[in-house]
């Protein structure tokens, strides 16, 4: 039996060269590829508005870690709530909420991200237009503030409901048997019944959303519209259609040469 003669890397590398033809052919239809997949679908911009959220200490005590964070997790639900969406709604025009089908909150809530970075949160919205996708997070910023004023507002009430004004009516009494002298005493509020202020105070709590009156926020950066997509950017796409079509193309040729040099190994070893 002859011996197997040595692989010749010079001679496979020829072979691989006088296919390049087909890396280029893969390679080209790779990039038309990826050009009409960027042309299909539309690129997406993102905008965002920047708040600045955090517990004003000026006026608290501290307070564990565990209040803190189901106080500000209970803003950051009243953010994406239906009562601030319907807000934005409102404040947008007709036509383009009908052209993207926004009829109701949860429509919208599928194009907006509330981003939580430390003491300040971003409001993420995304769209294919980007001058329609800033002005949409900018008005979405303004209804969440207007919304976190009127919640601060009742909560404040209701903390004053608290703090207001008694009148303390004690009578003294005698103990009937033991004849023990004591001091019977109530508390009223001034101006209000109990009930009345009872009433009051359970309704300027459900008005304040369960906000605490020592959040501090403000508006730290208006949107802007973006300059460049965060999906389907066409250059991009282009590119990894290029580089799939390359690959393939490569995959391909090293496995035709293999087999030929595998075959004409056989042949003269027959």
């Amino acid at each position: 039996m002859e011996p197997k003669p040595e692989m010749n890397i010079h001679e496979l590398f020829r072979r691989f060269l006088r296919r390049c033809p087909l890396i280029t052919l893969l390679g080209s239809i790779g990039a038309l590829a990826g050009l009409v997949f960027s042309l299909l679908r539309s690129p997406v911009y993102q905008a965002e508005a920047l708040l600045g959220i955090n517990i004003n200490y000026g006026i608290t005590e501290s307070l564990a870690l565990v209040v803190e964070d189901r106080a500000l997790s209970r803003l950051g639900t009243l953010v994406l709530a239906d009562s601030t969406l319907e807000r934005l709604m409102d404040s947008l025009p007709a036509e383009t909420k009908d052209e993207r089908n926004w009829k109701s909150p949860g429509d919208i809530r599928e194009d907006l991200r509330l981003d939580k970075r430390l003491a300040t949160w971003a409001l993420v919205v995304m769209d294919t237009d980007p001058e329609f996708a800033a002005f949409v997070a900018q008005n979405w910023a303004e209804a969440t503030l207007e919304i976190f004023d009127e919640a601060n507002e009742h909560a404040w009430r209701a903390v004053r409901l608290l703090s207001g004004s008694f009148i303390i009516d004690c009578e003294e009494r005698i103990e009937e048997g033991e004849g023990a002298q004591f001091w019977d005493c109530r508390a009223f509020p001034q101006g209000a019944s109990a009930e009345e202020l009872s009433e009051e105070f359970e309704r300027e709590v459900a008005l304040s959303h369960g906000v605490l009156p020592n959040i501090s926020y403000e508006l730290l950066q208006g949107a802007s519209p973006p300059e460049e997509p965060i999906l389907w950017q066409r250059a991009w796409l282009i590119l990894a259609g290029t580089l799939l079509g390359i690959v393939l193309g490569g995959g391909l040729s090293l496995r035709d040469t293999g087999s030929a040099y595998r075959a004409e190994d056989q042949s003269q070893s027959e």
